[in-house]
């Protein structure tokens, strides 16, 4: 989780986008629940079930206020108008357009909000970049030499391109798809509490099932990439140094040393993928069973009187609730898929945060051009532990011999 967060901290410099992305968002989910909450009144014109007393009760045109029944009785109101008037295939055409008009402003919406994310993905990914850029070239010689070149060029490119695939891209998923949720049950709660509340038991079942598996993909992922990281470091040696490998007839050590690191690197994404594949099609299957469960006990109660809800308004309860599946396997998805973003994240973050052994004392004076000569007094030089030089005592003059 902290790794996750420090990720989100790159974003604050950009969090002016937020609200105008979070306003889109609710828009989109507005309109697109506007959709499926239409379709009750559509079919009440198929199986003709508005009936007298609800005519009297949308006779009249309400009174402005800023509130869900107002622009429930202002729909009807024009719906019991269009019905006087035009009859039954009128008030059809009349829901159709509007449900048109929904969809297409429920698109428009998310496209919107799309574009507003991808510019602070975009921005997020830029940052991670400069930011380990910045810190590898200021380390000291000597971590060059104990780290492989090839694995700090995969850190900078696959491991950032993997951070942007999983964890970014989900950036949409933790306030859109929860968001969308939670409003289409308070929709569902509102037609019918009951069936509501036996749909709800699948969530705790499907959360257990889904945790189990994306705990089990984050040691594969940290696997998955350091095998990477080897083999481009293998590519950097083998490629930069051909002239050796070839002078040494080493062709072949190189070759089976490449083959068995992606043989490796084959058979944990193999296995990952086994794990990530398993979540989506989990969630589904539990929530399609969920959805069988209602059509048997909700169908059951419709066919035989016993429940508040009318056949059209099951009719769209069922349509409501499939909806509830998509953002509910985005969410599965998009934490199985996270896991390889934060097993690439810690690696960037190792880098990060590796200290340069070599740095300036408080004391340092800043030298803001060389005017008379650099002088070494007793200066010594060593590879780790190995001396190689001791006691080194000259004198640079500017524009002078070495002394």
């Amino acid at each position: 989780m902290n790794t996750y967060l420090r990720i989100l901290a790159y974003a604050r410099p950009y969090r002016r986008y937020f609200p105008t992305y979070i306003s889109y968002a609710l828009l989109a989910i507005v309109f697109g629940l506007l959709n499926f909450t239409l379709l009750k009144p559509l079919f009440d014109v198929i199986f003709e079930q508005v009936g007298k007393d609800e005519l009297l009760v949308y006779a009249n045109k309400p009174e402005f206020s800023f509130s869900v029944n107002y622009f429930m009785h202002l729909f009807n109101y024009y719906f019991l108008q269009i019905a006087n008037i035009y009859g039954r295939f009128g008030t059809l055409v009349y829901v159709c357009i509007i449900i048109v008009i929904s969809v297409f402003l429920s698109n428009l919406f998310a496209y919107l909000s799309g574009v507003v994310l991808a510019k602070v993905r975009a921005d997020i990914i830029q940052g991670m970049r400069v930011h380990i850029f910045n810190a590898v070239s200021n380390m000291h010689l000597g971590y060059f030499s104990d780290e492989r070149k090839g694995d700090l060029i995969s850190k900078m490119t696959n491991d950032i391109q993997e951070v942007e695939n999983s964890i970014v891209q989900s950036l949409r998923v933790i306030f859109k798809e929860p968001v969308t949720i939670v409003l289409y049950f308070a929709v569902l709660f509102f037609m019918s509490y009951e069936l509501t509340l036996f749909t709800i038991l699948l969530i705790p079942i499907s959360g257990a099932i889904i945790g189990y598996i994306t705990k089990k993909l984050r040691k594969k992922a940290e696997q998955s990439q350091e095998s990477l990281g080897r083999i481009v470091n293998i590519l950097d040696e083998t490629i930069g140094g051909m002239r050796v490998v070839k002078a040494f007839g080493a062709r072949k050590f190189v070759q089976s040393k490449f083959e068995a690191e992606t043989g490796y690197y084959a058979r944990v994404n193999v296995s990952m993928a086994r794990k990530n594949e398993l979540a989506s099609p989990i969630s589904q299957f539990l929530g399609v069973s969920v959805v069988a469960g209602i059509l048997l006990y909700g169908g059951n109660l419709v066919l035989n009187n016993t429940s508040a809800l009318s056949a059209s308004e099951f009719i769209a309860y069922i349509i409501l609730f499939t909806q509830v599946l998509n953002p509910a396997k985005e969410i599965s998805r998009a934490l199985s898929s996270i896991q390889r973003g934060l097993a690439s994240a810690r690696r960037i973050f190792a880098v990060v945060d590796t200290k340069p052994k070599i740095v300036d004392t408080p004391d340092a004076k800043e030298l803001k051009e060389f005017t008379t000569s650099v002088v070494f007094e007793n200066v010594g030089f060593a590879y780790q532990e190995a001396s190689v030089l001791n006691n080194i005592n000259f004198e640079l003059k500017k524009g002078g011999p070495l002394h």
